[in-house]
């Protein structure tokens, strides 16, 4: 990606924000589509942030979580009924099912 298209990303999503301040009432679904998982076992778990707090793994503290089983090598989360705004999601394959982001003595996922 080069610099030029950061900055149109960057601001395609600040125009978002404004627009999604001037509807308050309305809500949306988010759909999102992780494509090239590397096994279609075990599961897929999202959670959709609003604030900074807690993000990207504190499960308590997610506005919304979704679990998806991995049976290819894609799957689709949706999160419905949510209101206009700004929003963060993380992300995890748990391929083993332990429940947690499997790390090397690093810290770096495996």
């Amino acid at each position: 990606m080069t610099i030029t298209s950061r900055y149109v990303i960057l601001m395609l999503f600040g125009l978002y924000s404004i627009a999604a301040g001037q509807n308050e009432n309305q809500k949306g679904d988010i759909s999102i589509t992780v494509q090239k998982l590397r096994t279609g076992q075990g599961s897929v778990r999202a959670l959709l942030f609003n604030t900074d707090k807690g993000f990207p793994q504190e499960y308590d503290k997610a506005l919304q979580k979704v679990t998806v089983t991995a049976q290819n090598d894609s799957v689709t989360i949706r999160f419905n009924d949510i209101d206009y705004g700004s929003y963060a999601v993380s992300l995890i394959h748990d391929e083993n099912e332990n429940m947690k982001l499997d790390s090397n003595w690093l810290g770096i996922p495996k």
